[in-house]
């Protein structure tokens, strides 16, 4: 058939010597067409295939083969036909599995592959018990390490997923601070309807008139992902708006607070969201 390619036409094997179905792509294919632009056709997409496959194989053409090449590669497949036969494994074992998981058809897949069995029944029980219990073992390990790196790494994202969280809520209130500067704070009501006004509204007023200094409060503050309750002492207003706040853990007292300065828009947009209250 390589020396006389038109054979196919009439040839009823194929080039691997296997028998050719004869179905009615194949009638269709050797019937004469009746297009007379069919054959030129044909022959510049034969051509545009012949010429993509000498330029991919070209190194392979000119490759100078000896024996010593030819007795190293005699058992080698082409790459493609190898990752051809592996991926219709996988899609065999996963059909016959679908519950299955990727390490276990990984695995079955290897004992196929490196012919694992076979090379198992051919040793003696003594040494095929030894490496058995040695492949658990390591085994065990491999899977322990294996834990241990995917409990980070649902660690690691939960964190991530919590900062995202805390990032977002702290726009919120960077947008309801700045719209709190407003002298209309009752606008507010408009851009935010969700918030509850009705059970801090005095309050709210007095935070942005200046009026709470002197009372104590519970303000609870966003550290590392998690919420932590402060209490707190309202000490002094400045005059570029800013509440001068003594603060103390729930496990120390008054004689331990540490002093911060927190805008009035601050502390009046976690009055909205819930995250202050005052004592008295």
């Amino acid at each position: 058939m390589l020396q006389e390619p038109q054979s196919i036409l009439s040839n009823d094997k194929d080039f691997l010597g296997a028998d050719i179905i004869v179905d009615n792509t194949l009638i269709k294919l050797r019937t004469v067409p009746s297009n007379p632009q069919f054959g030129p056709m044909m022959t510049v997409c034969l051509q545009s295939v012949i010429d993509v496959l000498e330029r991919q194989y070209s190194k392979y053409f000119a490759l100078d083969i000896t024996e010593k090449l030819r007795e190293e590669t005699a058992s080698a497949r082409s790459h493609n036909i190898d990752s051809e036969e592996i991926m219709g494994m996988f899609s065999a074992a996963q059909k016959k599995s679908p519950n299955a998981t990727l390490c276990f058809l990984s695995s079955r897949m290897r004992s196929t592959k490196n012919k694992t069995v076979q090379y198992l029944d051919s040793l003696e029980e003594d040494r095929r018990e030894e490496l058995i219990r040695k492949a658990v073992k390591y085994g065990r390990i491999q899977r322990d390490r294996r834990r241990k790196t995917q409990k980070d790494l649902c660690q690691e994202l939960v964190n991530r997923q919590t900062k995202k969280n805390s990032s977002r809520t702290l726009q919120k209130e960077r947008n309801l601070r700045r719209s709190s500067k407003s002298p209309v704070w009752q606008l507010l009501k408009n851009d935010f309807p969700n918030l509850n006004y009705a059970c801090c509204e005095k309050l709210l007023a007095d935070i942005l008139e200046g009026k709470v200094v002197g009372r104590k409060i519970c303000h609870v503050w966003s550290e590392d992902g998690s919420l932590v309750v402060y209490n707190g002492l309202v000490r002094k207003l400045y005059a570029n708006k800013m509440y001068k706040v003594g603060y103390w853990s729930q496990a120390e007292n008054f004689d331990d607070a540490t002093d911060f300065n927190v805008s009035m828009f601050e502390m009046a947009s976690d009055l909205l969201h819930d995250d202050l209250v005052f004592s008295n």
